[in-house]
């Protein structure tokens, strides 16, 4: 994307985004070679050059280069001339429609001042890159004192309240009011550092990755904060571009041998896949939600083994699987003595057992409420005292829950508090069912042929037939029932060709059962039918069709109708 392009239509945006190039302690030139004019320069070119600084002066490129020396600039990217008795390294950064731009690097300053300088161009360089990446509408501009001066449009829908509201107004004050927290801008402001975050929101409840970055007048004093918030729908862009201005966060290497386990090729589970990337390094408490056999675990473990804490336990809690009568001294551990039946050494909890490392509480929703409460303490005090105990034990954990229930509606109903649930939920990851990723079925059904061929010693193969009746079903229990069949198949077929006829009945009757249009499974309201329905017609007729008016023709609706349903189902 051209630098300028996103601003063209704002002068006040533009403004900022030249004044922001012009703190760079790297010269910046940009080249029409349409016009043969550097139609742009800043402060720290025009004094490398020696030129004047005024902005009625139209500099032309022969006023800088020799002829031949723009062909040289073209073919090999850079060149190296003498300026004022200066060698000054003139390297091309980016091409786009809006021109070549241009950084000019001054030898004899990068000698004086190389440790400081190469700090700057980096950072100058990341910045110019996000810049490309992202446009005005997810920008929040501070002042140094952490004022509002500009806001996009993004903001807006991210945040809720108008444009007009936030202008004026302190970022601590609308950390405060929990419109964004924690701020970005304030870290940025405390530490004169660029900073991430991860960032909700109190009115829309969306969950942000939030970049800030510092911007210097030529005191060293901070004069604006450039922030970029982004949800997880533009995840996997904002990866690429924080990965590169090196954070400390490790994105590669030991992340694709952690996330291995995570089979897919859907733009959701891969935008997830993303998010434990960032999360991960974190110490953050995180909340997976999502139905019986999705794979919640395998996330978990992910989390665990991408974490500083990867070398230290991680350590499985069943929440529904405890007997309520044991649920405290599982968790929490007991002394000698302490009731009937109690061990004479006493023993260490789960929760205790899990110290330095990550303990995964599954099925958190069918925590009893009483050790809810007692759960909540351990949270927010970071130490336990065991059952019969007074001795307030440290504890150095990081906790992943999990929960295949709506967690709001148990806080309806009493069965789950809600200040527990906010403690929780800091960072959520909402896996989707295995029929809402269809196009991950072919590449499980590989994944589980393989693992259990070389478990059981065998050497199947699935027919194609099978692997299309597989992608089609339904699976209730999603990955977890998936993997069941494919083992089942594995083991019970006589035949190392795997077909139609070996299936269970239950698959096949299913295709048989689907043969129509539609196909309900399941006794449901009429209007959630009716919705799926039309939901599954939307998307299927989206991946057949390029417009939207294409659709209509077909559907035999209006254009209009079109366009607000898939909007409302948010098909992509």
């Amino acid at each position: 994307m051209p630098i300028t392009k996103p601003f063209k239509n704002n002068r006040e945006a533009l403004a900022s985004l030249w004044s922001f190039i012009d703190q760079f302690s790297e010269g910046i030139l940009l080249f029409d070679s349409s016009t043969n004019t550097l139609k742009y320069r800043n402060h720290a070119a025009e004094q490398i050059l020696g030129i004047d600084g005024s902005p009625a002066r139209e500099l032309f490129a022969q006023d800088v280069f020799a002829e031949d020396e723009i062909e040289k600039l073209r073919a090999d990217g850079f060149i190296t001339k003498y300026i004022n008795q200066q060698a000054v390294r003139f390297s091309i950064e980016n091409r786009d429609e809006t021109g070549t731009w241009l950084r000019l690097t001054g030898e004899g300053e990068l000698n004086r001042f190389g440790e400081e300088i190469g700090r700057a161009s980096e950072l100058n360089r990341s910045m110019r890159k996000t810049l490309m990446e992202y446009d005005q509408n997810s920008f929040i501009i501070a002042d140094g004192a952490g004022v509002i001066i500009f806001v996009g449009q993004e903001t807006v829908e991210n945040c809720g309240h108008e444009k007009d509201w936030y202008l004026g107004k302190s970022v601590y004050e609308l950390e405060k009011q929990k419109i964004f927290y924690p701020s970005v801008i304030r870290k940025v402001i405390e530490t004169g550092q660029a900073q991430v975050v991860i960032q909700k929101t109190g009115l829309t409840e969306k969950l942000l990755i939030a970049t800030g970055v510092p911007s210097f007048d030529e005191e060293g004093n901070l004069e604006q904060v450039l922030s970029i918030t982004k949800d997880y729908t533009d995840l996997v862009n904002l990866s690429s571009i924080i990965g590169k201005m090196e954070f400390g966060m490790n994105l590669t290497g030991e992340s694709e041998d952690a996330l291995e386990h995570i089979i897919t090729c859907n733009e959701k589970m891969l935008e997830i896949k993303s998010l434990i990337k960032f999360v991960a390094p974190t110490d953050s408490t995180v909340l997976i939600l999502g139905g019986t056999g999705t794979g919640k675990e395998v996330l978990a473990n992910a989390i665990h083994s991408l974490s500083q804490r990867k070398n230290n336990p991680f350590v499985v809690v069943s929440c529904g699987s405890l007997s309520p009568n044991i649920v405290e001294s599982e968790l929490f551990g007991y002394e000698a003595g302490s009731f009937t039946g109690a061990s004479r050494e006493g023993k260490m909890g789960l929760l205790e057992a899990a110290n330095g490392g990550t303990v995964f509480l599954d099925e958190i929703g069918e925590l009893p409420l009483d050790q809810q409460v007692k759960l909540l303490h351990v949270l927010q005090e970071k130490s336990i005292v065991r059952v019969g105990g007074t001795k307030q034990i440290p504890l150095n954990i990081r906790v992943v829950a999990a929960t295949n229930r709506d967690l709001k509606k148990q806080i309806e109903c009493g069965q789950f508090r809600e200040d527990l649930y906010y403690r929780l939920n800091v960072v959520s990851i909402k896996i989707p069912a295995l029929s809402e990723r269809r196009e991950d079925v072919p590449l499980l059904v590989k994944y589980f042929t393989k693992k259990f061929n070389r478990q059981h010693g065998k050497n199947k193969v699935m027919s194609k037939s099978v692997i299309k009746l597989l992608s089609d079903y339904e699976w209730p229990g999603n990955i977890r029932e998936l993997e069941n069949s494919i083992e089942n198949l594995i083991v019970t077929s006589p035949s190392n060709y795997i077909d139609i006829e070996a299936l269970p009945e239950h698959l096949i009757r299913a295709e048989e059962t689907c043969g129509a249009a539609v196909c309900v499974k399941e006794i449901a309201p009429l209007a959630e039918i009716i919705e799926e329905a039309e939901r599954q017609l939307l998307t299927l007729a989206k991946g057949q069709h390029r417009t939207t008016s294409e659709i209509a023709k077909v559907l035999k609706v209006n254009q209009s109708t079109i366009s607000r349903k898939i909007n409302g189902y948010g098909i992509k």
